[in-house]
């Protein structure tokens, strides 16, 4: 813990140091001000950042091309073993070895089209055939439910409010610059 000392022993080495790069103590102060500023705004516009989110348990099996993507998916529907199929035939080896599970996962964490398909599909149900820039995607939807944050989810997601705001604030503000000549 800080002492009153050890903190004003900080203090004057860390004004003296910024003196040698010609950055006045006024100017360290002003910095220091903003980021409060900016901690404060964050935490009245990001005050309803949830610290759960919508997220799906999902399996996949990858295929390269859209006929072997059609000719897996006919086997799943016939009642083949998904797993199996996922160690056999994907082309994504790392979930292919675990029998295609992807395990938990919220909006955002896969591409665009793997990400809709899967949050829009049933549990259980074996999914249409979904392209991406990846192959031909089967999906089975295990499980979806409403799931907490991590930490660090919690703080990008506050980032991510304050951001939209401030892009939007930028966007509609009206800004006059005008030209002096001395």
């Amino acid at each position: 813990p800080y002492t009153i000392e050890g903190f004003n022993s900080q203090y004057g080495k860390t004004i003296t140091e910024l003196k040698s790069y010609d950055i006045s103590e006024a100017t360290l102060r002003a910095v220091y001000e903003i980021q409060v500023l900016r901690e404060k705004l964050v935490d009245q516009l990001a005050k309803d950042t949830p610290h759960t989110e919508e997220q799906v348990w999902a399996r996949h099996i990858l295929l390269e091309d859209a006929g072997e993507a059609a000719a897996v998916r006919i086997l799943l529907q016939r009642g083949e073993d998904f797993a199996e199929l996922a160690k056999e035939k994907s082309k994504d080896t790392g979930s292919g070895a675990v029998g295609g599970d992807l395990g938990w996962f919220g909006k955002g964490a896969m591409v665009a089209e793997f990400e809709e398909a899967a949050f829009s599909q049933k549990v259980g149900e074996i999914g249409g055939i979904v392209q991406s820039e990846f192959g031909y995607h089967i999906i089975q939807v295990l499980d979806k439910k409403e799931l907490p944050v991590t930490d660090s989810q919690y703080q990008q997601n506050r980032e991510t409010t304050f951001n939209d705001w401030l892009t939007k604030t930028r966007e509609t503000a009206s800004v006059t610059t005008y030209d002096t000549v001395w």
